[in-house]
């Protein structure tokens, strides 16, 4: 019988998701630009390093999967 885990995100508010969601879409972006975009700013990566920064102090440490 295959086990069920839950996903991580199952016991978080609605804002912390979205919080969670709009971080990785930026530093995914910020990662992945093509050559006619702009580089992100110090301050823009800066700004993002803080929302990560919270979200994880928020959120608490993620256990790996057993």
């Amino acid at each position: 019988m295959a086990s069920r885990r839950r996903p991580i995100w199952s016991g978080w508010t609605a804002s912390a998701t979205r919080r969670v969601s709009g971080a990785w879409a930026a530093l995914s972006a910020a990662c992945h630009h093509h050559g006619y975009e702009l580089s992100p700013t110090a301050g823009e990566l800066r700004a993002l390093y803080n929302e990560v920064r919270l979200l994880t102090e928020h959120l608490g440490p993620v256990s790996p999967p057993t």
